[in-house]
């Protein structure tokens, strides 16, 4: 996951948390842009959204959030900033970034 989104422009770096037991996988994933516009940063979390998905597509389930954030974190863009209301359900996330 982390090579599919280092793949994205403006990706400057991420920090993935995969957690996987016997309740679940749990993914969590910062990633931090090179720019310190909000536009440029949904853009890049747009383009980051599929590659990284599709890495978890052996998974049969889970939960799934995603953030970019500006080098400085003063600024940030989420999946509800694309209208993304799904929760933190890995396979919403999918149906709603892969089709």
């Amino acid at each position: 996951m982390n090579d599919a989104a280092m793949t994205v422009p403006g990706i400057q770096s991420t920090l993935i948390n995969v957690n996987m037991n016997t309740s679940g996988n749990f993914i969590t994933a910062k990633l931090v842009g090179n720019s310190m516009d909000q536009a440029e940063l949904a853009d890049a979390l747009r383009r980051a959204l599929p590659p990284m998905l599709e890495e978890t597509s052996h998974l049969d389930g889970g939960t799934f959030s995603t953030s970019i954030f500006s080098p400085d974190d003063s600024v940030s863009v989420g999946a509800s900033d694309f209208g993304y209301s799904g929760g933190a359900s890995l396979e919403r996330f999918r149906e709603y970034f892969l089709d």
